[in-house]
């Protein structure tokens, strides 16, 4: 590697560095647009509509089959597992459960913003 390119990296790191120091939040008008033009970016690069992610129910239906699944998997494990008699459940088995469990509730719970 050559010194030129060691130099010109380090130049660039810092560049970086010195913006993600300058403070930008999402109420920032250049936050929001920037969040926006990567928005369009997408929306343009697979051909979607502007709100796609808020308006097709597929998505919402996977992500609900997938938590409910993998609740399912955690009880029937835990159930297999006290039925070959171990004395406890493993620790990540519970968490994962609880965790999708928790965010299925989330997913289902009717929004207290009434429209």
């Amino acid at each position: 590697m050559s010194t030129e390119n060691g130099k010109n990296s380090l130049v660039e790191t810092q560049s970086l560095l010195e913006e993600s120091k300058q403070p930008s939040t999402l109420n920032d008008s250049r936050g929001q647009q920037g969040v926006q033009q990567n928005a369009d970016a997408v929306n343009n690069t697979f051909n979607l509509p502007q709100n796609y992610i808020q308006t097709d129910p597929w998505i919402y239906r996977m992500i609900v089959g997938t938590l409910t699944s993998t609740v399912l998997i955690c009880l029937i494990g835990a159930i297999a597992l006290q039925a070959n008699g171990n004395k406890q459940i493993p620790e990540l088995l519970t968490a994962l459960g609880t965790g999708s469990l928790g965010a299925l509730s989330g997913l289902l719970a009717p929004s207290p913003i009434k429209r």
